[in-house]
Protein backbone atom coordinates (compact mmCIF):
# COMPACT_ATOMS: atom_id res chain seq x y z
CA UNK A 1 0.00 0.00 0.00
CA UNK A 2 1.26 3.49 -0.87
CA UNK A 3 1.08 5.54 2.36
CA UNK A 4 2.44 8.94 3.30
CA UNK A 5 3.78 8.39 6.88
CA UNK A 6 3.20 12.07 7.65
CA UNK A 7 -0.59 11.69 7.38
CA UNK A 8 -1.16 10.38 10.91
CA UNK A 9 -3.77 11.66 13.38
CA UNK A 10 -5.31 10.36 16.64
CA UNK A 11 -7.71 7.51 17.43
CA UNK A 12 -10.88 7.29 15.34
CA UNK A 13 -9.44 9.71 12.79
CA UNK A 14 -7.90 9.28 9.35
CA UNK A 15 -4.39 7.96 9.93
CA UNK A 16 -3.15 7.27 6.42
CA UNK A 17 -4.27 7.38 2.80
CA UNK A 18 -3.09 5.43 -0.21
CA UNK A 19 -4.02 2.64 -2.60
CA UNK A 20 -4.51 -0.85 -1.30
CA UNK A 21 -6.38 -2.57 -4.11
CA UNK A 22 -4.84 -0.53 -6.97
CA UNK A 23 -8.20 0.53 -8.43
CA UNK A 24 -7.15 4.14 -8.78
CA UNK A 25 -9.27 5.29 -5.80
CA UNK A 26 -7.71 6.36 -2.51
CA UNK A 27 -8.32 4.00 0.41
CA UNK A 28 -7.94 4.97 4.06
CA UNK A 29 -6.73 3.49 7.31
CA UNK A 30 -8.74 4.53 10.35
CA UNK A 31 -7.37 4.37 13.88
CA UNK A 32 -9.63 2.75 16.47
CA UNK A 33 -9.62 2.15 20.19
CA UNK A 34 -6.68 0.38 21.85
CA UNK A 35 -4.43 0.87 18.84
CA UNK A 36 -6.64 -1.07 16.42
CA UNK A 37 -6.52 -0.06 12.76
CA UNK A 38 -9.07 -0.86 10.07
CA UNK A 39 -8.97 -0.39 6.31
CA UNK A 40 -11.77 1.41 4.47
CA UNK A 41 -11.65 0.37 0.83
CA UNK A 42 -12.99 3.09 -1.42
CA UNK A 43 -15.57 1.56 -3.77
CA UNK A 44 -16.94 4.87 -5.00
CA UNK A 45 -18.32 4.87 -8.53
CA UNK A 46 -21.44 6.18 -10.25
CA UNK A 47 -23.68 4.13 -7.90
CA UNK A 48 -23.93 5.23 -4.24
CA UNK A 49 -23.40 2.36 -1.81
CA UNK A 50 -25.30 2.52 1.51
CA UNK A 51 -23.36 2.81 4.78
CA UNK A 52 -23.34 0.20 7.54
CA UNK A 53 -24.44 1.00 11.13
CA UNK A 54 -23.20 -0.86 14.21
CA UNK A 55 -24.89 -0.11 17.54
CA UNK A 56 -22.72 -2.62 19.42
CA UNK A 57 -23.54 -5.78 21.31
CA UNK A 58 -26.44 -6.18 23.74
CA UNK A 59 -25.30 -5.97 27.37
CA UNK A 60 -26.32 -5.84 31.01
CA UNK A 61 -25.59 -2.83 33.22
CA UNK A 62 -26.12 -2.82 37.00
CA UNK A 63 -28.39 0.01 38.16
CA UNK A 64 -25.70 1.61 40.32
CA UNK A 65 -23.17 1.59 37.47
CA UNK A 66 -25.17 4.28 35.68
CA UNK A 67 -23.88 6.67 38.37
CA UNK A 68 -20.16 5.96 38.06
CA UNK A 69 -19.97 9.20 36.09
CA UNK A 70 -22.11 12.32 36.41
CA UNK A 71 -23.18 11.81 32.77
CA UNK A 72 -24.13 8.15 33.16
CA UNK A 73 -22.69 5.30 31.13
CA UNK A 74 -22.14 5.48 27.39
CA UNK A 75 -23.09 3.47 24.32
CA UNK A 76 -20.62 3.88 21.48
CA UNK A 77 -21.88 3.25 17.95
CA UNK A 78 -19.93 3.10 14.74
CA UNK A 79 -20.51 3.23 11.02
CA UNK A 80 -18.65 2.61 7.80
CA UNK A 81 -19.23 3.67 4.23
CA UNK A 82 -17.85 1.80 1.18
CA UNK A 83 -17.72 5.10 -0.73
CA UNK A 84 -15.74 6.80 2.05
CA UNK A 85 -18.41 9.44 2.53
CA UNK A 86 -18.66 11.28 5.83
CA UNK A 87 -21.46 9.91 8.01
CA UNK A 88 -24.09 11.50 10.20
CA UNK A 89 -25.22 9.61 13.34
CA UNK A 90 -28.62 9.61 15.01
CA UNK A 91 -29.65 7.72 18.16
CA UNK A 92 -33.31 7.18 19.11
CA UNK A 93 -34.88 5.63 22.21
CA UNK A 94 -37.81 3.18 22.21
CA UNK A 95 -40.30 6.06 21.87
CA UNK A 96 -38.65 7.23 18.67
CA UNK A 97 -37.28 10.39 20.25
CA UNK A 98 -33.83 11.50 19.11
CA UNK A 99 -31.44 11.35 22.09
CA UNK A 100 -28.10 11.96 20.37
CA UNK A 101 -26.68 13.07 17.03
CA UNK A 102 -23.20 11.82 17.85
CA UNK A 103 -21.58 8.40 17.79
CA UNK A 104 -21.93 8.34 21.57
CA UNK A 105 -25.11 8.41 23.63
CA UNK A 106 -25.18 8.73 27.44
CA UNK A 107 -27.64 6.74 29.55
CA UNK A 108 -28.49 7.88 33.08
CA UNK A 109 -30.96 6.91 35.84
CA UNK A 110 -32.89 4.23 33.97
CA UNK A 111 -34.93 2.01 36.27
CA UNK A 112 -34.18 -1.74 36.09
CA UNK A 113 -35.59 -3.20 32.88
CA UNK A 114 -34.75 -3.81 29.22
CA UNK A 115 -34.26 -0.81 26.92
CA UNK A 116 -33.72 -0.72 23.17
CA UNK A 117 -31.77 2.05 21.43
CA UNK A 118 -31.60 2.50 17.66
CA UNK A 119 -28.67 3.91 15.71
CA UNK A 120 -29.10 5.21 12.17
CA UNK A 121 -26.20 6.40 10.04
CA UNK A 122 -26.66 8.60 6.94
CA UNK A 123 -24.16 9.18 4.16
CA UNK A 124 -25.73 12.46 3.00
CA UNK A 125 -26.45 11.05 -0.43
CA UNK A 126 -29.65 9.16 0.24
CA UNK A 127 -28.02 6.11 1.79
CA UNK A 128 -28.66 5.02 5.38
CA UNK A 129 -28.58 1.98 7.66
CA UNK A 130 -30.04 1.21 11.07
CA UNK A 131 -28.96 -1.09 13.89
CA UNK A 132 -30.23 -1.48 17.45
CA UNK A 133 -28.84 -2.50 20.82
CA UNK A 134 -30.65 -3.78 23.91
CA UNK A 135 -29.43 -2.62 27.33
CA UNK A 136 -30.75 -4.49 30.36
CA UNK A 137 -30.51 -2.56 33.64
CA UNK A 138 -30.23 -5.07 36.48
CA UNK A 139 -31.36 -4.27 40.05
CA UNK A 140 -29.07 -3.12 42.84
CA UNK A 141 -30.10 -5.36 45.71
CA UNK A 142 -27.13 -5.12 48.07
CA UNK A 143 -25.38 -1.97 49.33
CA UNK A 144 -22.35 -2.23 51.64
CA UNK A 145 -20.73 0.94 52.97
CA UNK A 146 -17.65 1.46 55.12
CA UNK A 147 -18.65 4.22 57.53
CA UNK A 148 -15.22 5.75 58.17
CA UNK A 149 -13.75 6.05 54.64
CA UNK A 150 -17.11 6.62 52.91
CA UNK A 151 -18.60 9.14 55.34
CA UNK A 152 -18.32 12.91 55.49
CA UNK A 153 -18.15 14.21 59.05
CA UNK A 154 -20.01 17.38 60.00
CA UNK A 155 -19.26 19.03 63.36
CA UNK A 156 -16.87 17.96 66.09
CA UNK A 157 -18.41 14.93 67.83
CA UNK A 158 -17.43 12.22 65.35
CA UNK A 159 -13.96 11.12 64.33
CA UNK A 160 -12.20 8.20 62.64
CA UNK A 161 -9.95 5.79 64.51
CA UNK A 162 -7.47 3.28 63.10
CA UNK A 163 -8.67 -0.21 64.01
CA UNK A 164 -7.38 -3.45 62.51
CA UNK A 165 -10.64 -5.20 63.42
CA UNK A 166 -12.73 -2.70 61.43
CA UNK A 167 -13.65 -2.76 57.75
CA UNK A 168 -11.02 -0.84 55.79
CA UNK A 169 -8.88 -0.60 58.94
CA UNK A 170 -10.87 2.35 60.35
CA UNK A 171 -13.94 2.86 62.49
CA UNK A 172 -16.23 5.83 62.90
CA UNK A 173 -16.22 6.85 66.56
CA UNK A 174 -18.18 9.17 68.83
CA UNK A 175 -15.96 9.50 71.93
CA UNK A 176 -17.55 8.88 75.30
CA UNK A 177 -18.20 12.21 77.04
CA UNK A 178 -20.98 11.01 79.30
CA UNK A 179 -23.62 12.92 77.33
CA UNK A 180 -27.27 12.09 78.00
CA UNK A 181 -29.15 9.90 75.54
CA UNK A 182 -30.78 11.83 72.69
CA UNK A 183 -34.44 10.82 72.72
CA UNK A 184 -34.97 11.82 69.08
CA UNK A 185 -32.74 12.78 66.15
CA UNK A 186 -32.21 16.50 65.58
CA UNK A 187 -33.50 18.22 62.46
CA UNK A 188 -30.29 20.30 62.44
CA UNK A 189 -27.73 18.32 64.44
CA UNK A 190 -24.55 19.93 65.72
CA UNK A 191 -22.60 16.90 64.53
CA UNK A 192 -23.35 14.06 62.15
CA UNK A 193 -21.90 11.79 59.47
CA UNK A 194 -23.37 11.61 55.95
CA UNK A 195 -22.59 8.51 53.89
CA UNK A 196 -23.51 8.52 50.16
CA UNK A 197 -24.88 5.49 48.34
CA UNK A 198 -26.90 4.56 45.26
CA UNK A 199 -30.44 3.33 45.96
CA UNK A 200 -32.49 1.34 43.48
CA UNK A 201 -36.06 2.73 43.33
CA UNK A 202 -37.51 -0.73 42.69
CA UNK A 203 -36.16 -2.29 45.87
CA UNK A 204 -37.29 -2.45 49.51
CA UNK A 205 -34.21 -2.40 51.76
CA UNK A 206 -33.41 -3.59 55.26
CA UNK A 207 -30.86 -1.55 57.24
CA UNK A 208 -28.08 -3.25 59.22
CA UNK A 209 -25.17 -1.57 61.05
CA UNK A 210 -22.13 -3.14 62.67
CA UNK A 211 -21.42 -1.38 65.98
CA UNK A 212 -19.18 -1.66 69.02
CA UNK A 213 -19.74 -0.07 72.45
CA UNK A 214 -17.02 1.32 74.72
CA UNK A 215 -16.43 -1.21 77.49
CA UNK A 216 -19.35 -3.33 76.16
CA UNK A 217 -21.58 -0.91 78.03
CA UNK A 218 -25.25 -0.68 77.08
CA UNK A 219 -25.07 3.09 77.67
CA UNK A 220 -22.65 3.44 74.72
CA UNK A 221 -24.24 1.31 72.02
CA UNK A 222 -26.78 3.20 69.89
CA UNK A 223 -27.16 5.75 67.07
CA UNK A 224 -29.92 7.56 65.18
CA UNK A 225 -30.13 6.94 61.44
CA UNK A 226 -31.85 9.09 58.80
CA UNK A 227 -31.94 9.18 54.99
CA UNK A 228 -32.39 11.86 52.35
CA UNK A 229 -35.47 10.61 50.44
CA UNK A 230 -36.64 7.55 52.36
CA UNK A 231 -40.15 6.20 52.77
CA UNK A 232 -41.69 3.28 54.59
CA UNK A 233 -42.24 0.09 52.61
CA UNK A 234 -45.77 1.41 51.98
CA UNK A 235 -44.40 4.61 50.43
CA UNK A 236 -45.02 7.06 53.29
CA UNK A 237 -42.18 9.60 53.75
CA UNK A 238 -40.28 8.79 56.96
CA UNK A 239 -36.86 8.86 58.71
CA UNK A 240 -35.72 11.83 56.62
CA UNK A 241 -32.77 14.17 57.07
CA UNK A 242 -33.96 17.55 58.28
CA UNK A 243 -36.73 16.07 60.44
CA UNK A 244 -36.94 14.57 63.93
CA UNK A 245 -37.92 11.17 62.52
CA UNK A 246 -35.28 8.43 62.48
CA UNK A 247 -34.41 4.81 63.15
CA UNK A 248 -32.82 3.99 66.51
CA UNK A 249 -30.20 1.28 66.06
CA UNK A 250 -29.32 -0.24 69.44
CA UNK A 251 -26.59 -2.89 69.60
CA UNK A 252 -27.95 -4.67 72.67
CA UNK A 253 -30.99 -6.54 71.33
CA UNK A 254 -33.03 -6.36 74.51
CA UNK A 255 -32.72 -5.39 78.17
CA UNK A 256 -30.23 -7.83 79.66
CA UNK A 257 -29.21 -9.39 76.33
CA UNK A 258 -25.66 -8.16 76.84
CA UNK A 259 -22.90 -6.91 74.54
CA UNK A 260 -19.57 -8.30 73.35
CA UNK A 261 -17.33 -6.63 70.79
CA UNK A 262 -18.59 -5.93 67.29
CA UNK A 263 -22.17 -6.88 66.46
CA UNK A 264 -24.73 -6.44 63.69
CA UNK A 265 -28.05 -4.84 64.55
CA UNK A 266 -31.08 -3.20 62.94
CA UNK A 267 -33.73 -0.99 64.56
CA UNK A 268 -35.61 -3.98 65.98
CA UNK A 269 -35.40 -4.09 69.78
CA UNK A 270 -36.93 -5.99 72.67
CA UNK A 271 -36.08 -9.61 71.85
CA UNK A 272 -33.31 -11.64 70.26
CA UNK A 273 -33.53 -11.41 66.45
CA UNK A 274 -36.41 -8.95 66.62
CA UNK A 275 -36.79 -7.88 62.99
CA UNK A 276 -36.76 -4.16 62.25
CA UNK A 277 -38.01 -1.73 59.63
CA UNK A 278 -37.66 -1.77 55.85
CA UNK A 279 -37.28 1.37 53.74
CA UNK A 280 -37.68 2.44 50.13
CA UNK A 281 -36.19 5.21 47.99
CA UNK A 282 -38.74 5.95 45.24
CA UNK A 283 -36.53 8.57 43.57
CA UNK A 284 -33.54 6.22 43.44
CA UNK A 285 -30.09 7.45 42.46
CA UNK A 286 -27.72 9.23 44.83
CA UNK A 287 -28.93 9.11 48.44
CA UNK A 288 -27.38 9.76 51.86
CA UNK A 289 -27.48 7.99 55.19
CA UNK A 290 -27.10 10.42 58.10
CA UNK A 291 -25.79 9.03 61.39
CA UNK A 292 -26.40 11.06 64.55
CA UNK A 293 -25.50 10.57 68.19
CA UNK A 294 -28.03 8.76 70.34
CA UNK A 295 -25.49 7.61 72.93
CA UNK A 296 -21.81 8.49 72.84
CA UNK A 297 -18.97 6.02 73.22
CA UNK A 298 -20.16 4.07 70.16
CA UNK A 299 -18.21 2.92 67.08
CA UNK A 300 -19.44 1.94 63.60
CA UNK A 301 -17.59 0.38 60.69
CA UNK A 302 -20.14 -1.09 58.22
CA UNK A 303 -23.60 -0.11 57.01
CA UNK A 304 -25.70 -2.48 54.89
CA UNK A 305 -28.89 -1.95 52.92
CA UNK A 306 -30.16 -5.28 51.61
CA UNK A 307 -33.26 -6.19 49.64
CA UNK A 308 -32.51 -9.88 49.35
CA UNK A 309 -29.48 -11.48 50.99
CA UNK A 310 -29.90 -9.90 54.42
CA UNK A 311 -33.54 -8.90 54.24
CA UNK A 312 -34.46 -11.09 57.21
CA UNK A 313 -31.06 -12.36 58.40
CA UNK A 314 -28.26 -10.26 59.87
CA UNK A 315 -24.99 -10.17 57.88
CA UNK A 316 -23.00 -11.53 60.82
CA UNK A 317 -23.23 -12.19 64.54
CA UNK A 318 -24.83 -10.04 67.21
CA UNK A 319 -21.75 -10.49 69.42
CA UNK A 320 -18.01 -10.93 68.85
CA UNK A 321 -18.50 -10.57 65.10
CA UNK A 322 -15.61 -10.72 62.62
CA UNK A 323 -17.57 -10.34 59.37
CA UNK A 324 -16.09 -7.91 56.82
CA UNK A 325 -18.29 -7.64 53.73
CA UNK A 326 -17.05 -6.51 50.29
CA UNK A 327 -17.56 -2.77 49.97
CA UNK A 328 -19.94 -1.25 47.42
CA UNK A 329 -18.28 1.18 45.02
CA UNK A 330 -19.00 4.82 45.89
CA UNK A 331 -19.43 6.86 42.69
CA UNK A 332 -18.57 10.33 43.98
CA UNK A 333 -18.27 12.14 47.31
CA UNK A 334 -21.19 13.77 49.17
CA UNK A 335 -22.44 17.02 47.62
Amino acid sequence: MDVDPQQQLGDDQLTAAGQDNHDGLPDVLVGGAHGAVRLLVNERNSVNHPPVADAGADRNVAYQDQFNDANGFFILGSGSDPDSHGLRFEWRDSTGAIISTDRVVGILAKRPGRYTFQLTVYDGRGGSDTDSVAITITPTKEVVLYAAPDGQIGGQLWTTIADASAAGGERLYNPNAGAPKATAPAANPESFVDVPFIADPTQVYKLWIRLKADGNNFANDSVWVQFRDSTTAAGVPAYRIGTTSGLAVNLEECSGCGLAGWGWEDDGWGAVNQNGTTVRFPDGGLQFIRIQRREDGVSIDQVVLSSEKYLTTRPGSAKNDQTILPRTFIPFPPQ
